[in-house]
């Protein structure tokens, strides 16, 4: 998908009108909809304005769902990373052996299956 193609989802998923983003992002209505269009790329500096405005990342505005992380994920890993050291360190270890459980409790499902 193009850059204009993902700021039309992410909008239209947050349910914001182009003049309403364009707005809040000090763009013109004429200019936001050329993005979408994708007859320019906003610049930088506004992308990181329109990705904070939909609660997408910049990566998902540039490259969409295409092997990307998705917002719900991309909450969680900032709430971790807002965590003091001793707690994150703890985070990791608790994440990592409910990672390995689960992994293996779907590999015994599936040898048992067979």
């Amino acid at each position: 998908m193009t850059i204009g193609e993902n700021l039309r989802k992410a909008r239209k998923a947050k349910g914001v009108s182009q003049a309403a983003i364009a707005e809040k992002v000090g763009a013109g209505k004429t200019t936001y909809i050329g993005w979408e269009h994708d007859a320019n790329p906003p610049p930088a500096d506004k992308l990181v304005v329109l990705a904070k405005e939909l609660d997408v990342s910049v990566d998902g505005l540039l490259f969409g769902d295409e092997g990307g992380i998705s917002s719900e994920m991309m909450d969680i890993f900032r709430r971790f990373d807002s965590l003091p050291g001793p707690a994150k360190t703890q985070a990791k270890m608790l994440l990592r052996a409910l990672l390995f459980t689960l992994e293996n409790g779907a590999n015994a499902s599936e040898g048992a299956a067979a």
